[in-house]
């Protein structure tokens, strides 16, 4: 099987059609969707202290801060980028 890349004709169209750089590297290579990410289940929780929200956080055994607008639980289930890293074994 072989794939022919296609040539532009007009030069001068090429000088405004480059497209992302991107392309010329993944040029050939199978498509690929990562679909719907977003966990299946959402709790919003109302918390009117900081020391209801301390509580809060010490139950769960995660690190809760006034700043904190989003946690995962159990704390650590979301995959690093570190995890996901291809790497060529040939």
């Amino acid at each position: 099987m072989s794939i022919e890349r296609t040539v532009r004709e007009e030069v001068q169209t090429a000088l405004f059609d480059i497209g992302d750089a991107w392309e010329d590297h993944w040029w050939g290579m199978p498509d690929y969707s990562m679909g719907d990410c977003r966990p299946p289940f959402q709790v919003m929780v109302n918390i009117f202290t900081v020391e209801d929200l301390a509580e809060f956080g010490r139950r769960l055994g995660l690190r809760v801060t006034r700043q904190t607008d989003t946690l995962t639980f159990p704390a650590g289930s979301i995959d690093k980028p570190s995890d996901w890293v291809y790497t060529d074994e040939a």
